[in-house]
């Protein structure tokens, strides 16, 4: 008893704690997925797209054949490479386009 009134309390604390973590985290820490869904908009969007990586490629493969016109242009899963056919390349400058986001 002699703690609890020497520690005092922190609603604002406790409030955010109780928003952030899940109700049944797991119980290490590294297996992930303490923080709540909702908490962080970022940190859901980059959980997304871990979760959705296959989809997240296609779209941006298909938004960038839109944006440049090359129909075979192909976004690969190793390193986020764009990749295309040597006829369709000449019409690309020569640098390599990378994605940032967060890889699965």
């Amino acid at each position: 008893m002699k703690l609890a009134t020497v520690i005092g309390e922190y609603p604002e604390l406790a409030d955010l704690l109780e928003r952030a973590i899940i109700d049944n985290p797991p119980v290490v820490i590294r297996d992930g997925g303490v923080i709540a869904e909702g908490f962080d908009e970022e940190l859901d969007e980059l959980r997304n797209i871990s979760e959705n990586a296959g989809q997240y490629l296609l779209d941006v493969e298909t938004r960038e054949r839109e944006r440049t016109g090359i129909s075979t242009l192909k976004v690969g899963y190793n390193r986020c490479m764009v990749t295309t056919s040597k006829s369709a390349g000449r019409s690309l400058t020569r640098r390599r386009w990378t994605i940032s986001a967060a890889r699965p």
